[in-house]
């Protein structure tokens, strides 16, 4: 094919389109850079305000009064008691303790004093020292084991787990304790750690107390 022919041919499907295709002939092609008008393009896919994302607003959602959300679960111990420790710490000489008597007991010290009463330690000519750590519940009963965190050093050997075994003794039988009701609540599961001393029968007695 000529350099005529292939002219002929481009002009033949040039007005074959022209006249297949009317709105293409409507239309304003540019080629090349030029001005682009902003209107020619709004609304459209291409239109750059559409490919941005844009935070929309979320209306609330409206609150139902008869809803309430539950509080969340708080052990006794957690619960601020205005006007008591969160923890106690005492210390009990046997025989200068005044005995709290069988009513409800009403203050923290009366604790140890009501556990003191319980005690009978074992004869000894040595003055003798023995620590527990302990806490109760509502109802007056331990939340866990007493556990003995010390022990004199007048206390050896068989003395020593007699010592031991006599307090452990005392304290089951002194439970349940009897509290008020605001004790109760103000005490239950705060650690109690008490240090018991029973003086000795002999002259050496006093001989390590300080």
């Amino acid at each position: 094919m000529n350099q005529r022919a292939r002219i002929d041919f481009i002009l033949a499907g040039a007005l074959f389109c022209f006249l297949a295709f009317p709105a293409v002939a409507q239309m304003d092609v540019q080629i090349g850079p030029g001005p682009v008008d902003p209107n020619a393009v709004r609304g459209s896919p291409l239109d750059p305000r559409n490919l941005l994302l844009r935070p929309q607003p979320v209306e609330p959602e409206p609150v139902n009064p008869s809803i309430r959300m539950p509080r969340a679960p708080y052990p006794e111990s957690a619960r601020p008691q205005p006007g008591y420790p969160s923890s106690y710490t005492m210390t009990l000489t046997r025989g200068r303790a005044t005995p709290p008597g069988d009513e409800p007991i009403n203050r923290a010290r009366d604790v140890a004093e009501r556990l003191m009463q319980c005690w009978t330690p074992p004869a000894s000519p040595m003055l003798q020292e023995i620590s527990v750590r302990l806490a109760f519940n509502r109802a007056g009963r331990t939340v866990s084991p007493p556990v003995v965190s010390y022990i004199g050093p007048n206390a050896r050997g068989e003395a020593r787990d007699a010592l031991r075994k006599s307090l452990l003794q005392a304290i089951s039988a002194c439970l349940p304790l009897r509290f008020t009701p605001g004790l109760a609540s103000a005490i239950a599961g705060r650690p109690f750690a008490i240090r018991f001393i029973a003086p000795g029968t002999g002259n050496g007695g006093a001989s390590t107390q300080k």
